[in-house]
């Protein structure tokens, strides 16, 4: 058997979407946004696939919506892990 690998001077440090500026300001203007798009087309929506796409950039890794516990095998260290984001139809979908 091999040794184990020495130990790295990386330290993982989770990002904080919550605290992200982008973040703040999608979900402080969305309900306004909304409510103007509503005037503005005589009461009709946004497709619901935008707020789809909306509420799951909110719920984006934040630990609350789920997460995975990794332990390091060697020295035995936890990280909470926010798992990855799907892709979603904004991507591919044509307006």
């Amino acid at each position: 058997m091999g040794q184990p690998a020495p130990a790295s001077s990386y330290t993982y440090q989770r990002r904080t979407p919550e605290d992200s500026l982008l973040r703040k300001i999608v979900l402080a203007e969305w309900p306004d946004l909304q409510r103007e798009i509503r005037e503005a087309t005589e009461g009709r929506d946004l497709p619901e696939f935008i707020a789809k796409a909306v509420k799951k950039f909110s719920a984006c890794g934040i630990l609350f919506h789920g997460f995975v516990r990794v332990r390091c095998p060697l020295c035995r260290t936890e990280q909470l892990v926010a798992p990855f984001v799907r892709r979603s139809r904004m991507r591919r979908r044509k307006m």
